[in-house]
């Protein structure tokens, strides 16, 4: 799958701190794609891959460039190539190389989000598969078994009430049936 608009609005945290990717209306299948859709500028201009930006062919490695551009984001406040003008954004993402605001981010953590923003999607981190992402020495202590089977504690607890605050809700709306069937189910 090509998931094509990795971004902040696009991930959610569950009850349970893991999170979760939403609005996988963009997403399109690889394998027997039609070609025609792997040249589409479709996603948020500020995670464009160089590719995309070009109208040239395209994979999966946009998500690779999109998860580099986040990571970023994350360490930086703000994404690598931002501009109001979205030819000078385009242009940034082709030519201009990515330079970190922050020095307190480790050398292993900037070459993962380097590697990621590689303009080349063959050489991309990522290009040979996900095995190669999990690989990368930033990444060496994260047990991805335990996280796959979910038996490591998330570093975020988002502390989710069950009952759902209401009181902004006309009571002719929360005496609903459905809605006090949904309350039980969700303690």
């Amino acid at each position: 799958m090509i998931y094509r608009d990795l971004k902040p609005e696009n991930i959610l945290i569950n009850s349970d701190g893991y999170i979760k990717l939403c609005d996988m209306g963009l997403c399109i299948h690889q394998e027997g794609v039609n070609l025609k859709n792997c040249r589409q500028q479709r996603g948020s201009k500020e995670f464009f891959a160089p590719e995309i930006v070009r109208r040239e062919m395209y994979d999966y490695n946009v998500d690779w460039w999109s998860l580099g551009i986040l990571a970023y984001e994350i360490f930086e406040g703000h994404t690598p190539f931002c501009d109001d003008n979205v030819f000078m954004e385009q242009k940034s993402i082709r030519n201009s190389e990515v330079k970190f605001d922050k020095s307190n981010l480790s050398s292993d953590c900037k070459d993962f989000i380097m590697q990621l923003l590689d303009k080349s999607k063959h050489t991309r981190l990522g290009a040979g598969g996900v095995d190669e992402i999990k690989a990368h020495p930033w990444l060496n202590n994260v047990d991805w078994e335990g996280i796959l089977n979910k038996e490591v504690v998330a570093p975020y607890d988002p502390k989710v009430e069950y009952m759902p605050d209401t009181h902004y809700f006309d009571s002719e709306f929360t005496k609903n049936k459905v809605l006090r069937h949904l309350t039980y189910f969700t303690k």
